[in-house]
C-alpha cells in the first residue's frame, strides 16, 4: 500500500481493496561472523610469511605491513569476502606474489557461489590493477630522481669489492649499489639497492615483471647473457664481453627473455643460470632457466661445482676458481 499526501494512515483501505505487508531482506550478511573462515584466511596468508593483523571482509583491497620490509612501509594486500562462501586473495606488491584462498574446495562449490566468487574476483583484480598502476608510476618517478643524485661506483664499495667485479657503469645512491630495471626500450621503471654488507631491497611498488639492469650495447650484441642477480651479470659481462643483463630472480627470468626476443628476435639468448642444487625446494634456478630457454629458442649455461662447494651461480664460481671463467 502506498500512501499519498493527505491521506489518513488509520483507516483501513475498503473491502477489496487491502494489501499485505511483505517483508524483504535488504541488509548486508554479517561478514565478520564467520570467525574460523578469517582465522583459516589467516593462516593461509601467514605459511606464506604474509601477517595480516585485522581482516576487514568488505571485498575491498587492504595493505599492511609485511615482516622483514622497510618499516613503516605497507607493502602486503588482501581482499577478503564471506558471502556467498568464504574466499580472499592476499599478496606483496614488493615481490609481485600472489595467492588465493577459498573456504570450500572448487568442485563443492555450486553454480551461484562459483558466479559469485568470479565476479568479486574480477572487482577486486580490477583494484589491484588500478592501485598497481599507480604504484608503478609514483615508483618510476621517484626512480628517476634517485639516479638523478646517484653518483658513480668507487671500486673499494665493498660490495663491489667482496664480489671481486669491476664498478663499471654502477651508480651508488646513499652507500647502496643501484641496479636500474628497465624495459626493452629502455625506459628506467624502478631500482634494486644493493647495500655493503649485501642486503638488497626494492624500490616500494616498482615494476619488476620484464624490466632488468644492462651492461653493454643490446643493439650490437649478436649474444645476449640473462642472468638473475647484479653481480652474476657483471661477472659474466666481465667474461663474454657480451651484452649481459641481469633479470634479479628467477621467476624473472621468462618474463625477460620474452621481452628480450621480441625486441631482438635474431639475437642469440642464453641463459647464465643459478645452480640451486642443494635448495630443499629443488633446483630453481637451473628449472627456471631451462623453462624460459624452451619458450624463446634459447641456451644455458650452467656452473658445475665441486661437491664441497656452496657456490651456486657463475659469480661464485669465478671467485673460487681464482678470478678465472672457464
Amino acid at each position: 500500500m502506498v500512501l499519498k499526501k493527505g491521506s489518513d494512515p488509520t483507516k483501513k483501505p475498503p473491502d477489496g481493496g487491502g494489501s499485505k505487508k511483505q517483508y524483504i531482506q535488504t541488509s548486508k550478511p554479517d561478514f565478520t561472523s564467520n570467525y574460523a573462515a578469517v582465522e583459516a584466511f589467516k593462516d593461509f596468508a601467514a605459511s606464506r610469511g604474509l601477517i595480516i593483523p585485522v581482516v576487514e571482509a568488505d571485498g575491498k583491497i587492504h595493505r599492511f605491513y609485511v615482516e622483514g620490509d622497510k618499516r613503516g612501509s605497507l607493502n602486503g594486500f588482501y581482499s577478503y569476502f564471506s558471502y556467498p562462501v568464504a574466499a580472499g586473495g592476499v599478496g606483496s606488491w614488493k615481490t609481485g606474489e600472489s595467492y588465493t584462498w577459498c573456504a570450500k574446495p572448487s568442485k563443492q562449490l555450486n553454480d551461484s557461489e562459483r558466479e559469485a566468487l568470479k565476479q568479486q574476483y574480477h572487482q577486486a583484480r580490477l583494484q589491484r590493477q588500478t592501485e598497481t598502476q599507480q604504484a608503478q608510476a609514483q615508483a618510476a618517478i621517484k626512480a628517476r630522481t634517485i639516479l638523478a643524485q646517484a653518483v658513480s661506483a668507487e671500486p673499494n664499495h665493498p660490495y663491489l669489492m667482496r664480489k671481486q667485479i669491476p664498478a663499471q657503469t654502477l651508480k651508488v645512491y646513499k652507500g647502496s649499489v643501484l641496479a636500474e630495471l628497465r624495459d626493452s626500450e629502455g625506459v628506467l621503471h624502478s631500482l634494486q639497492f644493493i647495500k655493503p654488507d649485501g642486503g638488497k631491497f626494492f624500490l616500494s611498488g616498482g615494476r619488476t615483471k620484464g624490466v632488468f639492469h644492462t651492461l653493454g650495447d643490446l643493439e650490437q650484441s649478436t649474444t645476449i647473457y640473462i642472468c638473475e642477480g647484479l653481480a652474476t651479470a657483471c661477472t659474466v659481462y666481465q667474461w663474454k664481453q657480451s651484452a649481459t643483463v641481469a633479470a634479479m630472480n628467477a621467476g624473472n627470468l621468462l618474463p625477460v627473455g620474452l621481452a628480450l626476443r621480441q625486441a631482438y628476435p635474431t639475437a642469440r639468448l642464453v641463459f647464465a643460470a643459478d645452480n640451486d642444487r642443494y635448495n630443499s625446494v629443488g633446483n630453481i634456478g637451473k628449472d627456471k632457466a631451462e623453462q624460459a630457454a624452451r619458450m624463446v629458442s634459447g641456451w644455458v649455461l650452467l656452473p658445475e661445482f665441486a661437491h664441497d662447494s656452496q657456490g651456486t651461480d657463475w659469480n661464485d664460481w669465478f671467485i673460487e676458481s681464482g678470478g678465472v671463467c672457464p
